[in-house]
């Protein structure tokens, strides 16, 4: 847990350096990674409450960083996307996120690939109870 919040405390700085948070940096890449997504896909894969999420999002859209529009396809459901400010920054995120290799620099390759396979399988195990639980 310790190591955990050593790089969550890095990070933070880093992304603070940008205008945001470690949590934005986590709705950006849902955002991103597909071009555009919905609350409830950002919820589910960053495990969040709706409130939470929608608080980030409001947050991110004052300050210009994504914009909410109506799906076409089906007029209840909102969807979200970066502004060109908003790749300008998840750009800038990736950058940091690079430099933090850094903090697995000390690792020699065979172990950088044991430590994320160790850590996929405690997520995949943990996601399963956690489905299980509802």
């Amino acid at each position: 847990m310790r190591t955990r919040r050593a790089i969550y405390k890095e990070l933070e700085r880093a992304y603070y350096q940008i205008g945001i948070s470690p949590e934005q940096a986590g709705v950006f890449d849902q955002i991103a990674t597909k071009g555009k997504a919905t609350i409830n896909d950002i919820t589910r894969r960053l495990l969040r409450e709706p409130h939470t999420i929608l608080g980030l999002i409001n947050r991110m859209e004052a300050n210009g960083l994504i914009y909410k529009e109506k799906d076409p396809d089906n007029h209840s459901m909102i969807t979200i996307s970066l502004t060109e400010k908003g790749y300008n920054t998840y750009r800038q995120m990736l950058d940091i996120r690079k430099t933090m290799v850094k903090s697995t620099a000390v690792l020699t390759d065979d172990e950088r690939g044991q430590l994320e396979k160790l850590l996929k399988k405690i997520l995949d195990a943990t996601l399963k109870r956690l489905d299980k639980k509802g």
